[in-house]
């Protein structure tokens, strides 16, 4: 994974818990760098590593660590310059749904050691659709659960996420149902 993505980890651990959880998590992680490089590509086992390190430091579960920085994704994404990007391929979170596969595909010019899964929407009717995640990454239903969380904030769309087949229970593929509620004001 990019050093994009363990910085996320590593701001949000800080903003949320202060720098000297972080420098537990590194330690236990077993983590040299003091800070990562956003556009140098690390093995997988790093953030793998910090995960872990993040559940054992913060006696949490990896579901609630995953979904949580899933959630903040968006944002840090949307932060860090994506914004632009993100709106390019979805004004609303249906649309971009929709196109997620395609962000990915324009992601791996920028990214070239990119190695993003392959997303398929379906769509059941206008409120609701089915997301289709195939990865070589195992883990990591619950950070896409995150993710879609944090696609309804950032379009301040209202949604339940259902987990309807995951991968590491025998399924081909995770599948998920995003069911849009109505806005309430």
């Amino acid at each position: 994974m990019y050093g994009m993505v363990n910085r996320a980890i590593q701001e949000l651990i800080i903003s949320a818990h202060g720098q000297p959880v972080w420098d537990r998590v590194r330690a236990k992680a077993g983590i040299k760098e003091i800070a990562f490089v956003a556009m140098q590509a690390y093995p997988d086992e790093v953030t793998y590593s910090l995960v872990g390190a993040i559940c054992a430091e913060l006696e949490a579960p990896a579901e609630v660590v995953l979904e949580s920085f899933g959630e903040t994704w968006v944002a840090y994404a949307s932060s860090q310059g994506y914004s632009t990007m993100l709106d390019f391929f979805g004004k609303d979170m249906r649309s971009l749904l929709r196109n997620l596969d395609a962000l990915h595909t324009r992601l791996k010019t920028v990214f070239p050691h990119l190695q993003p899964p392959e997303l398929g929407c379906e769509i059941l009717d206008d409120n609701r659709y089915r997301l289709h995640y195939r990865s070589h990454r195992p883990g990591l239903t619950h950070f896409v659960v995150g993710l879609l969380r944090g696609m309804g904030k950032r379009f301040a769309t209202p949604v339940t996420i259902t987990i309807e087949q995951r991968k590491e229970d025998g399924a081909d593929h995770d599948t998920f149902l995003i069911d849009f509620l109505p806005v309430t004001t």
